[in-house]
């Protein structure tokens, strides 16, 4: 008799976990996906705007100007974090980081623009015409970022677009003549120009 009572418990325990199976694939209702992101004006509009983060701010006592002569700070900012008086003194390593770091920002805002570029599509709210200064816009930030890398690193790879959920792998990309690049970028700012 318990040897009965046993198998139906059991039985039921494993009809139990096999029903959660599809109770628990389901897609989380506060995430957005990039779906959801192009279907809504605002969201759209907020992608965009996250594209325009890595224009640098220049004039700041820390940023890529520091490093030039334009700006003397005080020796004292040494001790309070100030990179730039490595620089102006000669005490800079690779090891303490940069100034610069427009190689671990930039190629990931032209992905997001090129994600933009291939995903956006006029809503009931936005127009085609308003779509096609926002992919134009993306362009030329694209070019942009380009322009900023090759002028600090010299010869640099083009970044071209890759679809979400590409393997890093397939994302290694070669350096192009320095020449190349700076061709690509003229021409794709005269496009944009036009558009």
């Amino acid at each position: 008799m318990k040897l009965i009572e046993y198998i139906i418990i059991t039985a039921i325990a494993l009809l139990s976990l096999v029903s959660c199976d599809s109770y628990l694939d389901k897609q989380p209702d506060d995430q957005l996906t990039i779906e959801t992101v192009f279907e809504n004006k605002t969201n759209m509009e907020r992608w965009l705007a996250y594209i325009y983060t890595g224009i640098p701010k220049f004039y700041s006592y820390d940023g890529p100007d520091a490093i030039a002569d334009e700006l003397a700070p005080s020796v004292g900012w040494e001790s309070q974090g100030f990179k730039a008086i490595l620089y102006q003194n000669g005490n800079w390593t690779p090891s303490q980081g940069g100034v610069i770091g427009y190689w671990t920002t930039l190629p990931k805002l032209i992905r997001q623009a090129y994600i933009f570029i291939e995903n956006a599509h006029a809503l009931e709210d936005v127009s085609d015409t308003e779509v096609a200064y926002m992919k134009a816009e993306c362009r030329f930030m694209i070019a942009y970022y380009h322009s900023l890398m090759v002028m600090n690193y010299g010869s640099i790879p083009i970044i071209e677009g890759a679809a979400v959920g590409t393997n890093a792998s397939d994302m290694m990309l070669k350096q192009r003549k320095f020449y190349e690049v700076v061709d690509w970028i003229a021409e794709e700012l005269e496009e944009t120009a036009e558009q």
